[in-house]
């Protein structure tokens, strides 16, 4: 749980650095500007913090009003997203998860992958550094080695076939190539 709120916060600080000039940019979600990632991100975070309060896991995300702002309406995600998998029980429940029948934590480890992923995504939009602490990505790629290859991954859980990333990349560069960046530009 400390890394996902960790993770969060780092995020938070990208979404705070897009300008209104940056809404409109290209994104490494090929079919998303910079406006529509803000968007599955504030999606993402209240779709989890439903499951975190006894929802069930559904694929996808349902957008958000277009009309909301997204780079405000992320940080009023963080708080009830923390405090929804802090309750008592809430870790311990079961879910139907694209794999199956899995524990709630193992929602919580998907969840950090979008967050670090598509914060991988925002920062290269915008210009910007990925925030991330090495030891919460490097966390996040060891739950990765369960997932099996990427063609292998059941489906459902999204992303596009790993890339090559170097040996000696930091850990944010190495997560971003599992699941399908380009990170040849990245220095």
């Amino acid at each position: 749980m400390e890394i996902d709120g960790r993770a969060l916060h780092g995020l938070e600080k990208l979404v705070a650095g897009v300008t209104p000039q940056l809404r409109a940019a290209a994104t490494p979600c090929t079919e998303w500007t910079v406006e529509d990632l803000l968007v599955h991100i504030v999606a993402v975070n209240r779709k989890y913090a439903g499951v975190g309060r006894g929802d069930p896991w559904e694929p996808g995300a349902t957008d958000i009003d277009r009309g909301d702002d997204p780079v405000s309406g992320y940080s009023e995600t963080i708080a009830p997203l923390l405090e929804a998998w802090r309750r008592p029980g809430a870790l311990q429940r079961t879910l139907n998860l694209p794999v199956g029948e899995r524990p709630a934590e193992l929602a919580l480890w998907v969840h950090l992958r979008e967050i670090l992923v598509h914060g991988w995504d925002l920062a290269v939009s915008t210009g910007q550094r990925p925030p991330f602490d090495d030891d919460v990505v490097e966390a996040c790629l060891a739950s990765t080695r369960d997932m099996g290859t990427p063609a292998t991954r059941p489906a459902g859980v999204g992303f596009a076939d790993a890339v090559p990333a170097p040996q000696d990349a930091e850990p944010i560069v190495r997560l971003a190539a599992f699941f399908g960046r380009d990170v040849s530009a990245w220095s």
